[in-house]
């Protein structure tokens, strides 16, 4: 499971997918919920196009700057678009 990898973390590291494929990391600040975690991105940032174009996506801890702490783990994105879903995404993120 995706959480116990990100347990104790305060940050993760996302790897997105370009459409050529190529590999894209970027450190996210999160909070986990339902069963997965939340973070947080303006609406077209690089990495919600790319979620947006391929829900595959991997996940590590990482520091602030993005160093990676541990195993990257496959793992399903979605990007949230109902009001309710992005509430209570945002609450978990207080």
């Amino acid at each position: 499971m995706v959480m116990n990898t990100l347990e104790g973390a305060q940050y993760c590291s996302i790897r997105s997918f370009r459409r050529d494929g190529r590999a894209v990391d970027t450190p996210v600040w999160f909070a986990p919920g339902d069963g997965g975690f939340y973070f947080f991105s303006a609406g077209e940032a690089g990495k919600i196009k790319r979620l947006r174009n391929s829900s595959s996506m991997a996940v590590a801890p990482c520091d602030v700057r993005g160093k990676v702490l541990g195993d990257w783990k496959a793992g399903t994105a979605a990007v949230l678009s109902n009001p309710a879903d992005i509430v209570r995404a945002h609450a978990a993120l207080r």
